[in-house]
């Protein structure tokens, strides 16, 4: 079964990600994004769906490349970081999916470093993944 890793980058320290804050009140990450588990909802049963969220953990690079597709999603606030974990995805081989609100207004960010960009609504776009390994 193909696998997908899904992918939530973390915020660089700033309001965004509460870094400093989130020890006070005992938590590791602020608000979990909901696109990555609609994606995974809407992903294809053919396909295994795992999600990383880095505010909460550090990637394992091992377990991204090991997977058939590894998506990103990012905001504005999160691109030099998508950027790094990109640049590193590609370093290693591994097919990359980008999508969310910041490549949705900056197509054209990431340079080569995305396999697949997608645009706009995922509810729209992301049924066609399926066609990214045939």
């Amino acid at each position: 079964m193909p696998r997908i890793v899904l992918v939530n980058p973390r915020f660089d320290v700033s309001s965004w990600g509460l870094k400093h804050a989130l020890p006070i009140v005992g938590k590791r990450a602020n608000l979990p994004t909901p696109c990555l588990t609609l994606l995974a909802a809407l992903t294809p049963a053919e396909f295994d769906v795992a999600i990383v969220d880095e505010n909460v953990s550090e990637i394992d690079y091992g377990l991204l490349t090991a997977a058939d597709i590894v998506g990103l999603t990012g905001m504005s606030v999160q691109r030099r970081r998508m950027e790094e974990i990109l640049g590193e995805l590609k370093r290693r081989g591994a097919f990359c999916v980008v999508g969310g609100p910041w490549v949705s207004v900056q197509e054209d960010a990431f340079g080569g470093l995305a396999d697949v960009v997608f645009v706009g609504a995922a509810e729209e776009t992301w049924q066609t993944t399926r066609n990214c390994c045939a």
